[in-house]
């Protein structure tokens, strides 16, 4: 499991630097604002970005450096404040009023837009009481075979929306294999669907995840066509953890 937040950064652990020898694990220096070219960079290398010491203002105009800003169905904010919710407190057909105060399972943010949304953009103003994490996969780690990545591609999942459609987990992309998955809105429609659900469960199962934690002033963003990501538990209820989340859309 990488840990990503106040002692982490994104090189890999050397032991003659004298890091940790866990696999997986990255210790760091304290992060530094770095510049728009070089977050597309760790997003093109990483699938995400990470960084303390942000302001708002300059979370969304990196946001719009990166593609378009948009609300999500029913809310038109751009800037939206998400908080764990006790689930008779959520809206209808959320993953709130599914789990309440506790854990998100992975899922791909938006996965019920006919498009999903390029980027999530992540942006602490309170941590909360819990400290409670965001985990991140990246899929490409996967690594999959040809043959289970046509499965991936053409196999036929309904996607409960506004207006229902279908869709697959997986779509060939110049950049590597685009995901779509969340299973609160995705049901396969048939066997090879099925198949390729069990598949992506076994391989979240079976996958370390990234751990961000977070501070106030805590930037993250997102590639949400490679990378998964859940919410992780709590030790305390936490309603005063307050995230903003900036959906984004196509590219600049």
């Amino acid at each position: 499991m990488r840990v990503v937040g106040a002692i982490a950064t994104h090189r890999a652990p050397d032991p003659a630097r004298g890091d940790p020898p866990e696999i997986g694990m990255m210790s760091a220096p304290a992060p530094m604002r770095t510049s728009f070219l070089e977050v597309r960079e760790h997003l093109g290398e990483l699938g995400f970005h990470w960084e303390h010491g942000w302001t708002e203002a300059a979370a969304l105009h990196l946001a719009r450096h990166l593609g378009r800003p948009t609300g999500d169905f029913g809310d038109s904010r751009i800037v939206r404040p998400i908080a764990p919710q006790r689930s008779q407190d959520a809206r209808p057909n959320t993953l709130s009023q599914r789990y309440g105060l506790g854990s998100f399972p992975f899922h791909t943010e938006t996965a019920y837009w006919w498009r999903p949304a390029r980027y999530m953009l992540l942006y602490c103003v309170s941590p909360g009481s819990s400290g409670r994490p965001t985990l991140l996969l990246d899929c490409h780690q996967w690594r999959l075979r040809a043959v289970l990545r046509r499965q991936v591609v053409n196999a036929v999942f309904r996607v409960k929306s506004r207006r229902a459609f279908l869709a697959s987990v997986g779509l060939e992309t110049a950049g590597g294999l685009s995901w779509r998955f969340d299973e609160a809105c995705m049901t396969p429609v048939t066997s090879d669907a099925r198949d390729v659900a069990e598949m992506t469960r076994t391989r979240i199962r079976e996958s370390k995840p990234i751990v961000v934690t977070w501070l106030p002033g805590t930037m993250l963003v997102v590639d949400n066509y490679r990378c998964l990501h859940a919410r992780g538990a709590a030790r305390v209820p936490d309603t005063d953890r307050i995230l903003l989340r900036v959906l984004v859309v196509g590219h600049s």
